[in-house]
């Protein structure tokens, strides 16, 4: 079987669905991308510095609408369990619910303060919280049947038209709670109708996999480390420093952050084939193929360094030419957060749950002890030293841990999981 190693190899074969799926999620991350530009380039730094508090509230709040079960289904429906599709869809909405109420209590709270923020934001994301993520569990399933170029099409068609409503809406001068009425009304408004188009190609009388749910719960609390490293931090700098620096800040990681972005999407289109194949990868096969990966990053994380000043001043019309240095720091954590995405779906591959536990735990510890020890005395730099910080700290874990596991397996290993036989 054709497998992620032979395709950088000289015996390399063209892998046709593969390749146009893989396309499709550069493009569907594109368009994200080039929202995350445009609507700060519309916005006054103020507003768009708001917009990305309650955006990062909304993204740490998705550990309550089951997230591990994205992994749970591709593993499930991998190995022949078709109904897990229907399960997971509902069990995630009913985990939503914890979040909406929440959510809900957040905005009564600032209702009955009376300052701070804008209690009508906390409201729309709380009605429509149960439904932005629990029916996106589609894309799962048809990365699990090989069939990545139809994945591609729906969530380009998503991040289109939400990239659309929100360009639109800032275009014309709206608000923040405009904004995220439209961002998430129209993520919902795509999700389900392709979720039930999906749905409805599933047999009644599928197998489920009685063990999908455990799984789900177990890489969701996995999940729910690197949701706190990415998100928490904009919460902190809105509180203690306000919304102009947090624009600011957001501004310099952006890219690289979304470059890495983009190597989760390949990490996640490679998950169904390394569950599949049945050797054990030696370890110099490993080590010879992410080298590849580690010049690509330090390349990569250079030419961002370079381009960072003029990309900015071009683009913002000298808004957020304050944030040139504080970009190209950040442009650093390209080197380590290309390779590590490659190193942890060796591990998702083979569900190794306490090492998966034991790697972002390794994130969220390395990222906040630099935080706190660093933004009290150099602020905004301090928050984006702890960012490369923590990207150094995964990848030498990451290295480490796959190291480990690239030999022969033995009881002893107890992060060990052979993926189960097709039923």
């Amino acid at each position: 079987m054709s497998t992620f190693w032979t395709r950088f190899g000289s015996s390399a074969t063209y892998d046709a669905p593969w390749a146009r799926g893989t396309l499709g999620l550069l493009i569907c991350n594109a368009c994200w991308f080039i929202c995350g530009f445009l609507v700060p380039w519309l916005l006054p730094a103020r507003v768009f510095g708001e917009y990305q508090f309650y955006f990062a509230t909304l993204a740490l709040m998705e550990v309550f609408s089951l997230p591990g079960g994205a992994v749970a289904t591709v593993q499930s429906v991998a190995r022949g369990y078709d109904g897990t599709l229907a399960e997971v869809a509902s069990a995630r909405l009913r985990y939503s619910l914890v979040g909406s109420v929440l959510l809900l209590a957040a905005g009564g709270f600032y209702y009955w303060r009376g300052s701070g923020a804008n209690p009508l934001c906390f409201v729309i994301l709380g009605v429509g919280f149960p439904f932005f993520y629990s029916f996106n569990v589609y894309s799962s399933y048809l990365l699990a049947k090989d069939r990545s170029s139809q994945m591609a099409r729906y969530l380009c068609v998503n991040s289109l038209a939400v990239c659309a409503v929100i360009l639109a809406l800032a275009q014309a001068g709206y608000g923040v709670p405009w904004l995220l009425a439209g961002a998430v009304a129209t993520n919902c408004g795509v999700n389900l109708p392709a979720y039930w188009l999906v749905r409805r190609e599933v047999p009644a009388q599928a197998k489920r996999d009685p063990e999908v749910l455990h799984f789900a719960r177990h890489m969701t609390l996995n999940g729910a480390i690197p949701l706190l490293a990415l998100h928490a931090d904009k919460l902190l700098l809105f509180w203690f420093f306000g919304d102009e620096a947090l624009a600011a800040y957001v501004i310099a990681v952006m890219i690289p952050e979304y470059t890495i972005n983009v190597s989760d999407s390949a990490r996640f289109a490679l998950l169904p084939e390394f569950t599949r194949q049945a050797q054990w990868l030696p370890w110099r096969v490993v080590r010879r193929q992410f080298a590849i990966v580690l010049v690509i990053g330090a390349i990569a994380a250079l030419a961002c360094a370079a381009v960072m000043p003029w990309v900015l001043h071009v683009f913002f019309g000298g808004k957020y030419d304050h944030a040139a240095r504080l970009a190209q720091l950040a442009s650093l954590g390209l080197a380590a957060g290309l390779p590590q995405k490659l190193f942890q779906v060796c591990l998702e591959s083979r569900k190794a749950v306490a090492a998966l536990h034991r790697l972002q735990l390794t994130a969220v510890a390395a990222k906040y002890l630099l935080f706190v020890a660093l933004v009290p005395g150099f602020q905004l730099w301090g928050a984006v030293w702890a960012v490369v910080g923590m990207r150094a700290a995964l990848l030498g874990y990451s290295w480490y841990l796959v190291r480990g596991f690239c030999s022969t397996p033995s009881p002893a290993n107890k992060d060990f999981d052979r993926a189960p036989a097709t039923p």
